[in-house]
């Protein structure tokens, strides 16, 4: 946890860690926690915001099944309780297979049932071994437990879209609010190994339109197939699309959320230099235009130049204004 000044700098920091911060339980050599997190708001009630955190190589009920954590904090940043959801913890109603990576990402996704308490979406970004990937829809408890979930891939959850070996669906999650006016939040998904346009690992993301139990209503793709993307750029093998995003507010005010998605693969002006998008979307999850910020677009090259294997968007978050 970084406590920072109005010019940025850390004024304190907390770590949490087997060794800092309180944390109720061990963690073990390669679980990767801190891999995913969000801010969940404050789920307890106490006043302060809490968080939920990945850890995706978690071996509870078997190698890297993967798991998230439930962080209730303290105003400097120590935990003051948590709870764990794996195979183990939590009263997960599923049970998680090898390799499933569950904590690739995190999103915190509102009050999706209408309970009065937060829920969570967790990606699960290999979900076996074949890299296909998954989102779970975790409904909690004010104690962080699960009270139901919802599976959704190609099995499970009705969404629309074939999803490949190795399309990572779930690698980023991301809460867009009501996109639709429905009442009920939505969630973009990354897809960053899809290969869409034969151009194998071109990435893509998903507009999910969500039902209160966490079904997919309806979804709109983006890509180089999908989703108008294609009328204003062209994804190449192994840009990554949708490696991370996140909601960047209405920056055209035009009434409607857009994005940010990351391409840490694009090679612009560099091999694996990366890139970003801002994709301005529609109410039904279309592309109406698009801006890639890279060594080549977007006005980036004046002020810096992204060196080969920069990997420029394999992370991305808003900070407002």
């Amino acid at each position: 946890m970084l406590f920072l000044t109005t010019d940025g700098l850390v004024k304190s920091a907390q770590k949490i860690s087997n060794s800092y911060g309180n944390l109720p339980y061990t963690l073990d050599t390669l679980d990767y926690f801190g891999y995913g997190a969000t801010c969940l708001g404050d789920q307890d009630g106490d006043g302060v915001a809490d968080v939920a955190i990945g850890a995706l190589l978690d071996d509870d009920g078997g190698t890297s099944t993967g798991a998230a954590y439930v962080l209730f904090l303290t105003t400097d940043g120590l935990v003051k309780s948590a709870q764990k959801i794996s195979n183990s913890y939590g009263n997960l109603p599923l049970t998680l297979a090898v390799n499933h990576r569950t904590g690739y990402d995190t999103e915190a996704i509102g009050d999706l049932d209408g309970d009065g308490v937060g829920d969570l979406a967790v990606g699960c970004g290999v979900w076996g071994s074949n890299g296909r990937g998954q989102i779970l829809i975790l409904f909690l408890t004010t104690d962080g437990l699960v009270t139901s979930a919802q599976r959704i891939d190609r099995s499970y959850g009705n969404f629309p879209y074939f999803v490949a070996n190795w399309d990572i669906f779930g690698g980023s999650v991301t809460n867009l609010g009501d996109l639709d006016g429905d009442g009920v939040n939505d969630l973009l998904a990354g897809m960053h190994g899809d290969d869409d346009g034969s151009a194998t690992g071109s990435g893509a993301v998903a507009v999910m339109f969500l039902t209160t139990d966490g079904l997919v209503k309806s979804a709109q793709k983006i890509s180089n197939s999908y989703g108008s993307l294609s009328s204003f750029y062209t994804l190449g093998s192994s840009d990554y699309l949708g490696r991370s995003s996140s909601t960047l507010g209405d920056l055209d005010g035009d009434g409607v959320v857009d994005v940010v998605a990351g391409a840490a693969g694009d090679d612009d002006g560099g091999s694996a230099a990366g890139a970003v998008y801002i994709l301005f979307l529609t109410t039904d999850g279309l592309t109406k235009s698009t801006q890639k910020i890279s060594n080549s677009y977007g006005n980036l090259s004046p002020f810096y130049t992204l060196g080969s294997s920069d990997n420029f968007g394999h992370s991305s978050s808003t900070l407002g204004d």
